[in-house]
């Protein structure tokens, strides 16, 4: 690899030098599309330098400016994959905008608006997200494009998790329709996960979110067996990341953990720093979960200051501060980790719209009870906002754990009726997932409770 690596970079210098623009537009494609393959994301960067700096100095035509613009879209996505949001990837798309924008909205120029809506995404921008993705939708019902129409579906259903899950659910299956019915041509450019996996993995975490885990483990873990037969890293460490977060709420510990090392392990053999550190996270609050507190503790912590360190954008890191939150419960350490949680959720109150700031409340809550019995009343009111956020949003998984936290509450000062009610009607909503610890917990709170 490192040989093959090398004779490309020195065929590329001399192209460089030479100001050779036709051998360079040449081989551009043939080039990303080996790169994105092998997740060579750090040549990449070097790459796409090197020829906006020829194509700087070109005589401006309608041409040039769409190779920039494509050019800098994935400048802009290499650098996301493998440093994070920081201002180059800001500068980076705010420079692809404007190019975009002068250059028209033309079939080449899909990887920006691809890009762009990717970015906005991590930036928890969702209404701008919202705009792009139908953007993107009308431009495939215009060239009549099932490829770019399944890409639309994807990117409505990721951005209408704040909105509304039923309809961001139905936008990913019709993608998945699209992806799985044909073969996927090879789009100019295309950087970070495959669409598919892509696809496969966030409706995992819906179907969760909605009640269904047993579907959402087979959609996980065909994911998985995608990304491997794909042979493409930065999609595998995806699916990867998500496998092991959905394993940590089944608390599933030994499978976050197995999975975490290994993606831990393709992270350092590409120099993805943000899988790294995410993979670190999730392992950690594993360990201290099956009882190796210190040596979780250990691993964690340190996972949290280098994804922080990364300047990383909000998409990932109200979880993984419900994650270190909810490792401190389970070390004892209730005091450290409401600060973790009051920033997770000042992060989600930006957004009124957020169905994850059900279990954040819920945790708070428990971490309150702990640090001290007499807040059993703002303990209670956490849990009762919990509840009711989870039924707005219709998703039964959450509502069921916020219930449950609420009836064992109740319980304990004597409320049966009320604890039955509350559960009784999270719990009847299922239809699947009967051995889930969730379920099998509520199941044997309902006895209790009879």
């Amino acid at each position: 690899m490192a040989v093959e690596h090398e004779n490309i970079r020195t065929a590329w210098r001399y192209w460089v030098v030479e100001g050779n623009l036709e051998q360079l537009n040449k081989f551009t494609d043939s080039l990303l599309v080996l790169y994105d393959a092998r997740g060579w994301y750090h040549a990449m960067v070097e790459l796409t330098t090197d020829l906006l700096k020829i194509l700087s100095v070109t005589p401006s035509t309608p041409e040039r400016a769409r190779q920039q613009v494509i050019l800098q879209t994935s400048l802009a996505r290499a650098l996301l994959a493998t440093k994070g949001y920081t201002k180059e990837v800001e500068r980076a798309y705010a420079q692809a905008l404007e190019l975009c924008s002068s250059a028209g909205e033309i079939p080449q120029l899909f990887p920006v608006l691809r890009g762009l809506v990717s970015y906005y995404l991590l930036i928890a921008e969702n209404e701008k997200g919202l705009q792009i993705g139908n953007r993107i939708l009308e431009l495939a019902e215009r060239l009549d494009d099932d490829d770019m129409r399944g890409e639309a579906h994807l990117v409505l259903g990721e951005n209408l998790v704040d909105f509304d899950l039923h309809a961001g659910l139905d936008h990913i299956e019709k993608a998945l329709a699209i992806f799985e019915s044909q073969r996927q041509p090879a789009r100019r450019l295309r950087v970070g996960s495959n669409p598919h996996v892509v696809a496969l993995t966030v409706s995992a975490l819906f179907l969760w979110i909605l009640g269904h885990p047993d579907r959402a483990r087979e959609r996980l873990g065909r994911a998985i067996g995608l990304a491997q037969k794909l042979g493409h890293p930065f999609s595998r460490c995806y699916a990867l990341f998500h496998q092991c977060f959905l394993n940590l709420w089944l608390e599933n510990y030994s499978a976050v953990q197995s999975g975490a090392r290994t993606l831990m392990d393709v992270a350092a053999e590409y120099g993805f720093q943000i899988w790294d550190a995410v993979a670190a996270c999730l392992c950690g609050a594993a360990m201290v979960a099956d009882g190796a507190i210190d040596d979780g503790l250990a691993l964690l912590e340190p996972g949290m200051k280098a994804y922080r360190g990364l300047k990383t954008p909000p998409v990932f890191w109200t979880l993984l501060l419900n994650v270190q939150a909810s490792a401190f419960s389970k070390a004892s350490r209730p005091g450290d980790g409401l600060p973790l949680l009051d920033e997770a959720i000042r992060i989600g109150s930006t957004n009124a719209n957020n169905p994850f700031g059900s279990e954040l409340l819920g945790l708070k809550g428990e971490l309150l009870l702990a640090l001290d019995p007499n807040n059993a009343a703002q303990a209670e009111s956490l849990f009762q906002l919990a509840v009711n956020i989870a039924q707005q949003f219709q998703a039964p998984m959450l509502e069921l754990r916020a219930a449950f936290k609420l009836a064992r509450l109740w319980q304990s000062q004597g409320k049966k009726a009320q604890a039955h009610a509350v559960l009784h009607g999270a719990y009847a909503k299922f239809t699947e997932g009967f051995s889930t610890n969730d379920l099998m917990q509520a199941q044997a709170l309902l006895r209790e409770l009879m």
